[in-house]
C-alpha cells in the first residue's frame, strides 16, 4: 500500500486526496510513516497522506460533522476500558451483579456489546455463536446495555463503536455522504481481512461507483 502510495503521488494525486486506512495505532503509525518515506523520494512537496485507524478517522470525521449529527461538538470518547468500566457501573446500577447465577463480567460485556455493534448482529445471535456460557442472561444484556446507552447520551460520551456508527451515518446521508467520498480519489486498506461490517459499509459509502479502491488482506486470518 505505502508503494502504491508513492506511486499515486509520482503519477501527480494530491496527498491529500488520499486516505490510508488500518485497524491498530502501532499498525497506522508504522504505514503513514513508511508512506511518509517513500512520498518524500518521488514527491518531496508533495504535502501529508492521511491515515490511521479507522476509529481514529471515524473520531475525526464525527467531530468535524457533529452538529449535523445532532452531537455536543465537545463529546468525550470513551476508550475500551472507560466503556467498560461504566458498563460495569450500569450493571451494579440495575442488580445485575447481586445475581445468583454468574452474570458476565465487564470486559465480557464489553466483547459481547462490541460484536453485535460491529457485526451488526442481533445480542441473542452473538450469544449463541459466540459466547453460549452468557445465553441465559441474554435479556439482563440487553437492558444493561440499554441503559448503557441512555447513559452515555446523558453524559455527552460516545465510546469507539459509536464512532463507527456516526461515520456511516455521515457516509449514508444524501448530502454529507457524497461531499465525503468526494473529497478522496483513492482509500486503501491494509489487513482488509479484519474488517467488520460497519467498516464495510463505510468503505462501500467512500467509494460508491467511484473508483479508486486498493485493499489488502489476507483471507486465512478473516476474523468476522
Amino acid at each position: 500500500l505505502c508503494a502504491r502510495v508513492a506511486w499515486l503521488l509520482a503519477q501527480g494525486v494530491p496527498a491529500e486526496r488520499i486516505l490510508l486506512l488500518t485497524f491498530t495505532r502501532r499498525a497506522a503509525r508504522e504505514m503513514v510513516a513508511r508512506a511518509r518515506v517513500l512520498a518524500e523520494r518521488v514527491a518531496p512537496h508533495a504535502g501529508r497522506v492521511l491515515g490511521g485507524t479507522f476509529h481514529s478517522l471515524a473520531h475525526r470525521m464525527v467531530r468535524m460533522h457533529a452538529t449535523s449529527l445532532d452531537i455536543d461538538p465537545g463529546f468525550g470518547v470513551l476508550d475500551a476500558g472507560d466503556a467498560a468500566d461504566l458498563l460495569d457501573f450500569v450493571r451494579q446500577e440495575l442488580g445485575h451483579a447481586a445475581s445468583p447465577r454468574r452474570f458476565p463480567r465487564a470486559q465480557t460485556m464489553l466483547d459481547i456489546y462490541s460484536r453485535t455493534v460491529n457485526a451488526q448482529t442481533p445480542l441473542a445471535e452473538v450469544l449463541a455463536d459466540s459466547f453460549p456460557w452468557c445465553a441465559e442472561h441474554c435479556d439482563a444484556l440487553a437492558e444493561t446495555f440499554r441503559a448503557y446507552g441512555a447513559r452515555k447520551r446523558a453524559l455527552g460520551l460516545l465510546d469507539l463503536d459509536d464512532l463507527l456508527l456516526y461515520w456511516r451515518a455521515l457516509a449514508a446521508d444524501e448530502v454529507l455522504g457524497p461531499r465525503i467520498a468526494d473529497s478522496f480519489e483513492h482509500v486503501l486498506v491494509d489487513e482488509y481481512q479484519d474488517v467488520n461490517g460497519l467498516q464495510v459499509d463505510i468503505v462501500r459509502s467512500l467509494r460508491n461507483a467511484r473508483p479508486g479502491l486498493t485493499v489488502v488482506g489476507d483471507d486465512f486470518q478473516a476474523i468476522y
